[in-house]
């Protein structure tokens, strides 16, 4: 089973993630203690060297918390302004809210702007990693969006990380100092005109219609920002913010609480809880529709009998004939209809799984260990329309409960609509055997309740997932007496969505949409063998098979990897019919699956009558 691991990853923008506890204001408290600040936003792995220092006034940094509710992507942490941290609450109802301070700029900030720096705001502190890396999350929001883009009033802020080159040596041995706030994939600092609706649009969002409940008319989406391999040593980091070209109009940064750390809360606790939904989602789906009626094992024994229904005597007809009567018999009508129901029972173990990034010795964890339960049923209606032709319709449920260890627990119920329709040729291909073929089609939604640990305790949400899945079966069955035998195949496949989510409680975060889709197919054979006795015909089953995952390829979620568990798995089935009337069967079928890193149980139980 996993355990936690580390991180190291460059600059990724992520629409709405974030961490830390939800309150029901947004409120911001003015703070220059700089001993306050860094115990606010150091989390793990960090350790703080010497004493720090601030950078602005009094009134220019401070500590908010509610910020989910304004709608920021995060729910607390610090903020550094350009103006009056106050200022920063909503509602949006001042286009050219502003405060000069009349505080020196920036030296670095005017470098990277070419512009004046005013009314700089900021924090300088040393600090050791015990990881090697370093990472945190922000964002920008100014009152310059969206009048003076591309203007010079062009407000900018920055991450200055000094690197130790010597950590045997005391203090900071100086390398080269650079800016870690930076658009994804350029040397471009974040601002004013790097970030806008015209430039990377997608790590924007505007508030000038005041859809927020804070001051500023736009922002960038929530900014993972990450330093990899600085290694060990005493290093730098300086975070500043300034106006450009002027001191009018307001801009700030703000920093979740408790992320600047070397090892991150949503990468080690967060993702990997999607990636565990994710594939609920997919087990859930494949579990409920594995063998619906039980067509395919019935499909795998021999072509399921029209049953004809029995009459009576007197329900002939009469004649003369000779002076005598004489019944005529009514041709018989055959059994077309059959009404079914099943319970299913269903256990998962997953062993987690992590990627070593190149050259460093650290893992990212990808998938966590887990464990799912899954109880659910079906009830449907068959017609066989003719020897040939069966059409079936059937309602499905799930209940699935996931333990995911020290990460949390989900609890996911729903239920799936199917429509499937079979063939069955007998003697075909020369009459050297029978073959059949077989498809499916169904929609499934899902509810799902998670419970997630985070870095500051226990966050929970609720969210919805949809999936569309259509199956193609097909096999050959060979005759020897009572012995019948073959070989199968089956392709399935799913596409799902699951619906971004907030959380509430402590460590709350925000989660974007996450598709998902399967490509699942098996080549097995069978053995079956019909024993006839004085309470009806026993068929028992034997299978084995191969599956393969064919959409089993790396996703992402906040450009983060993620991974499923292996593609290539054993399986193995048992099942027992029992055709106890002309028209009961009962049927009772195990399968098991087993791949190098997941283990999977499932009983079905089946009864069947016809009509």
């Amino acid at each position: 089973m996993g355990l936690l691991k580390y991180i190291k990853i460059h600059l990724v923008l992520a629409s709405g993630l974030g961490s830390l506890p939800v309150s029901a204001q947004f409120t911001i408290t003015p703070e220059a203690d700089p001993f306050v600040l860094v115990n606010n936003l150091t989390g793990s792995g960090v350790t703080l060297i010497g004493s720090p220092l601030t950078i602005g006034g009094p009134t220019s940094s401070g500590i908010f918390t509610g910020g989910l509710s304004s709608g920021l992507a995060f729910d607390s942490g610090l903020i550094f302004s350009t103006g009056n941290v106050q200022d920063a609450i909503g509602p949006n109802d001042n286009p050219s809210k502003g405060s000069n301070l009349g505080l020196p700029g920036d030296p670095d900030l005017a470098a990277i702007t070419g512009l004046s720096s005013r009314d700089a705001s900021g924090l300088v502190f040393s600090f050791t990693t015990s990881s090697g890396d370093l990472y945190f999350n922000f964002l920008f929001a100014s009152e310059e969006y969206e009048e003076y883009i591309d203007s010079n009033f062009n407000d900018i802020f920055a991450f200055f990380l000094t690197p130790d080159t010597d950590p045997n040596t005391p203090g900071n041995q100086p390398g080269t100092t650079r800016n870690l706030a930076l658009i994804k994939g350029t040397n471009d600092p974040i601002s004013v005109d790097t970030v806008n609706p015209k430039s990377n649009a997608s790590a924007y969002v505007s508030n000038t219609t005041g859809v927020e409940n804070h001051q500023f008319d736009g922002r960038t989406t929530n900014i993972i920002a990450s330093a990899r391999g600085i290694g060990p040593g005493e290093h730098i980091i300086k975070i500043v913010i300034g106006d450009s070209g002027d001191s009018v109009f307001d801009s700030a940064v703000f920093l979740q609480a408790g992320t600047f750390g070397g090892l991150s809360g949503l990468i080690t606790n967060g993702f990997p809880v999607t990636a565990t939904l994710r594939q609920t989602q997919l087990s859930m789906t494949h579990v409920g529709l594995r063998d619906v009626n039980s067509r395919l094992f019935r499909l795998r024994t021999r072509r399921p009998a029209m049953i004809p229904e029995a009459v009576s005597a007197d329900k002939g007809s009469y004649s003369s004939k000779g002076g005598g009567k004489e019944i005529i018999p009514i041709p018989l009508v055959p059994t077309r209809w059959q009404a079914f129901g099943s319970l299913h029972a269903y256990s998962e173990d997953v062993d987690g799984s992590a990627v070593l990034l190149p050259g460093t010795q650290l893992n990212i964890i990808t998938l966590p260990d887990y464990e799912i339960d899954i109880l659910g049923g079906t009830a449907g209606i068959e017609y066989r329309y003719n020897h040939e032709w069966s059409l079936g319709a059937a309602v499905l449920t799930n209940d699935a409960e996931v333990d995911m260890g020290t990460l949390g627990h989900i609890n996911s119920d729903g239920y799936a609509l199917a429509l499937y329709t079979s063939y069955y040729k007998e003697n075909a291909f020369n009459g050297n055997g029978d073959w059949y073929g077989d498809m499916l089609y169904s929609y499934g939604t899902y509810e799902n309740e998670i419970t997630r640990t985070s870095i500051a305790g226990s966050a929970s949400s609720d969210t919805e997932s949809r999936n569309h899945t259509v199956a193609l079966n097909t096999g050959y069955s060979l005759r020897s007496q009572n012995w019948i035998h073959g070989p199968y195949l089956s392709l399935t496949w799913t596409n799902g969505k699951l619906e971004g989510f907030t959380e509430t409680g402590a460590g709350a975060a925000s989660f974007t949409d996450t598709d998902h889709e399967s490509l699942l197919g098996r080549m097995g054979y069978r053995v079956s063998r019909i024993i006839h006795t004085h309470r009806g015909k026993v068929i028992p089953q034997l299978r084995v098979a191969w599956e393969h995952e064919f959409q089993n390829d790396a996703i992402t979620i906040g450009g983060f990897p993620l991974s499923a568990p292996t593609s290539d798995r054993l399986v193995t089935g048992a099942g027992i019919a029992w055709e106890f009337s002309p028209s009961g069967q009962a049927i009772l079928d195990y399968e098991g699956r087993w791949g190098s890193d997941i283990e999977s149980h499932q009983i079905n139980l089946r009864l069947g009558f016809k009509f």
